[in-house]
This record gives C-alpha cells, sequence and structure tokens, in this order.
C-alpha cells in the first residue's frame, strides 16, 4: 500500500469517485425509469377491453 498519499489528495480521489459513482446511479435511475414507462406502454397497447356481456334474460329494450 502506497502511505506516501498525501491526505488532501485521498480526501480529493474519494469525493471525485464519489461523484462518479452518485452520476453513475442517477444514470441508472433515469434508465430504469424510462424503461420500465417504456414496458408499461407496451403492456397498456396490448390489453384489449372485454367485450360487455349482458346477462342471459335481459334483453335490450
Amino acid at each position: 500500500m502506497n502511505t506516501s498519499i498525501k491526505p488532501r489528495h485521498r480526501l480529493r480521489r474519494r469525493l471525485i469517485g464519489l461523484c462518479v459513482v452518485a452520476l453513475l446511479l442517477g444514470a441508472y435511475v433515469l434508465a430504469l425509469g424510462w424503461f420500465s414507462l417504456q414496458i408499461g406502454d407496451s403492456v397498456e397497447d396490448s390489453l384489449q377491453a372485454a367485450p360487455a356481456i349482458e346477462a342471459p334474460g335481459r334483453g335490450a329494450d
């Protein structure tokens, strides 16, 4: 392990790493939301309304 790294540089690396992780997590959340909307729209489009069935013996008057 390299112990010659100054604490300030170590903090800077950790902050940069944290920012990168936050950006990747944000991109993942946005992509997941977009895909779920696409799948939801696809499911809604594939559903069809069931035809109305009248009860037997009750005709239209």
